[in-house]
Order: structure tokens, then C-alpha cells, then sequence
């Protein structure tokens, strides 16, 4: 870690980075304890390892930056999202008569009996009416 916090003391563009940093201007770094942290970005972690071969050699760098990114604390719990953001939950329509909307869900790899490892759910919207029928593991649909 000493080696990493004496080269970005030396390098300019680091220099910069860290300057934005300070004055509040960049939203996707942050410093802590004289080092310079990146929001869960992967091609900020290829140029930290560049950066690194540039001025130093060990025979694992490459491992070592990779491996202190994945187990850094901060790092993880600011990661970018990569899931697009859900939608707003909608209310199912409300039924206007017996069997007009019906749900269905399976309870699976119960104990045998008779060969039936599975009980099919349908419930009826309008009446909550449930009937529960009993199917082997691999049944076809008829």
C-alpha cells in the first residue's frame, strides 16, 4: 500500500483526480487515507494496474490490485449497479365472475406417494375457490 500511495503522490493526472476530489466536483472518486477510490468502475481498475507496472514490478500485481479491489469494503458497498431499475408495481385486475382470472402454483419434491411428488395450485380470483391437484415430477401438459 506504500508503493501505491508514493506513486499517486507522483503522478500528475492522480494529482488532478485527487484535487477534483477535494473540491467536490467528481462523483465518481473519493479519498481516503491519501489513496484514490473509484466507484465500482473495472476499467479504472486496468489503468490503477498500468499505473502500478509503469513505475513497479512484483511477479503478482496484476492478482494482488484485483484481489485488494474485490475485498475492499468501500468498493463494494458503492458498486455501480449493473441491473436496470424495476418498474412501479401494478394491482392485478380485479375479477368480475368465477373462474375469469385464476392463479396457479406448484409445491414441489414432497414425499412420494402413488408416484405424485406434486401439487398443483389454482385458486380462483374472484371466489379465492383453490383446488389442489396432485401430479407426478414430470407431468405433461393436457
Amino acid at each position: 500500500m506504500d508503493l501505491l500511495n508514493e506513486g499517486l503522490q507522483h503522478d500528475p493526472k492522480a494529482k488532478s483526480l485527487i484535487a477534483l476530489t477535494h473540491e467536490g466536483t467528481s462523483k465518481r472518486f473519493w479519498v481516503e487515507n491519501d489513496l484514490l477510490y473509484t466507484k465500482g468502475d473495472d476499467s479504472m481498475q486496468r489503468s490503477t494496474r498500468a499505473l502500478l507496472e509503469l513505475a513497479y514490478y512484483w511477479p503478482q500485481i496484476w492478482y494482488e490490485v484485483e484481489a485488494y479491489v474485490r475485498t475492499c469494503l468501500v468498493c463494494q458497498q458503492d458498486k455501480v449497479e449493473q441491473q436496470r431499475s424495476r418498474g412501479l408495481m401494478e394491482p392485478l385486475p380485479i375479477a368480475e365472475r368465477t373462474w375469469d382470472s385464476v392463479t396457479m402454483d406448484f409445491i414441489i419434491e414432497l414425499p412420494k406417494s402413488k408416484d405424485n411428488h406434486t401439487i398443483i395450485v389454482v385458486v380462483d380470483m374472484f371466489s379465492k375457490y383453490a383446488t389442489f391437484i396432485v401430479a407426478p415430477t414430470d407431468c405433461i401438459m393436457e
